[in-house]
Parts: C-alpha cells; sequence; structure tokens
C-alpha cells in the first residue's frame, strides 16, 4: 500500500466489489429522498463482467431501498 501526500492510500489489484458496493447500497438507503447507486467501469472485459455481475447480485430490498442501482460501461 502507498500513501500520498494528502493520505490517500493506493492499494494494486481489484477492488472487494462486493463489500463496496454493498456499503455504497447500505449507506445510499439511509439518505432521505429521491437516491440511487450509478457504477462506472472502465477495464478489462473480466473486469467489466464482475462489476456487472456484483451489481446484479445486490439483494432485492435493499436495490429498492437505495432507489436502484446502475452500471455504466466504457
Amino acid at each position: 500500500m502507498r500513501t500520498s501526500a494528502t493520505g490517500s492510500a493506493w492499494t494494486a489489484g481489484r477492488p472487494a466489489l462486493p463489500q463496496l458496493l454493498d456499503s455504497m447500497v447500505r449507506l445510499t438507503s439511509a439518505v432521505p429522498g429521491p437516491s440511487g447507486v450509478a457504477v462506472g467501469v472502465c477495464g478489462p472485459p473480466g473486469l467489466v463482467e464482475e462489476v456487472r455481475k456484483t451489481a446484479r447480485g445486490v439483494d432485492w430490498e435493499l436495490r429498492s431501498a437505495c432507489g436502484g442501482v446502475e452500471v455504466h460501461e466504457e
């Protein structure tokens, strides 16, 4: 892990997508009013498919509570 002068931490490798998305969905579902989660992905086909698969796996009740989960890929 590398830490920048601003305190940002960088780690090589792919992120823990299920944990990150679950955390974002739960945080967003706690926000009052209209909301939703948008996930943008740009990278190799394997990463794009992993993101799509992770987004499809979000629990239906959580998906509804947060206002939906959408994936945009490039």
